[in-house]
């Protein structure tokens, strides 16, 4: 895709479109995916690989087809996003995830509105999961939200915040048959917890072991500050419905 090297716009048609390698996003690029792009077998890279850029959008109705039973690898992303702002993704659908659909980390300024995930594949790696922004070395993804959001059938986690999220959120998804709904997480020495997240009008069902998760396990220490949990829809959870340590 040729106007992925920056500043320009990417068209990607109706049908379906066979990817053998990531496609690298500069600044300035929006991106309408129409049709659907397939990750061939055993690829086991992101889709669309997006680091230290600016002003970018994903957008279109199309559809990330992730091809999870054939990938080994924890990097075979959807997207993956490294020190990235002014990211907006919406309107899209990413299917057959083997680990993350869309990781935005040590990201600001971040939207993903109106986004549908659905795993399908559970199987030998078991790392399907959903959104999720990270921090990373110590620098947090900060302002990153996540909105009217749908997530399916995810082994792990729905949408995560993990090893450092500030003034983030999670407000107005729904989510069905995962095993962590949402989650807030650092488990890594030298990234910081997490400080000012909203996790609000969300509706959780079916999660295998919770709904609503907050951890900060060894190595790392300390405690999260400042989260907001309220008016979400918790039922029908086979785990628990808030697991709150720290």
């Amino acid at each position: 895709f040729a106007a992925a090297a920056g500043n320009g716009t990417v068209i990607i048609p109706a049908g379906v479109f066979t990817v053998s390698a990531a496609t690298v996003v500069q600044s300035n690029t929006s991106v309408c995916l129409i049709g659907t792009l397939f990750i061939q077998n055993a690829c086991n890279q992101p889709l669309f690989q997006i680091a230290r850029s600016i002003n970018i959008w994903f957008y279109g109705g199309g559809t990330l087809d992730l091809n999870g039973a054939n990938q080994t690898s924890v990097n075979a992303y959807g997207m993956s996003l490294f020190n990235c702002s002014n990211v907006l993704i919406e309107n899209i659908s990413v299917i057959n995830a083997y680990y993350f659909g869309i990781s935005p980390t040590a990201c600001t300024n971040v939207l993903i509105r109106n986004v549908t995930v659905n795993a399908f594949y559970v199987g030998v790696g078991l790392y399907a999961t959903g959104l999720g922004f990270a921090g990373s070395g110590g620098v947090p993804s900060t302002n990153c939200w996540i909105e009217d959001c749908h997530i399916y059938n995810t082994h792990d986690v729905a949408i995560s915040f993990y090893n450092g999220s500030v003034d983030c959120g999670a407000r107005g998804n729904y989510i069905n048959n995962c095993s962590y709904g949402i989650s807030i997480l650092t488990d890594t020495l030298g990234n910081p917890n997490s400080n000012g997240v909203l996790i609000e009008s969300n509706t959780i069902i079916e999660s295998t072991a919770a709904a609503i998760s907050t951890l900060v396990s060894a190595p790392a220490s300390g405690v999260h500050h400042n989260i907001v949990i309220r008016g979400n829809n918790v039922h029908d959870n086979p785990g628990n419905g808030l697991f709150l340590t720290s």
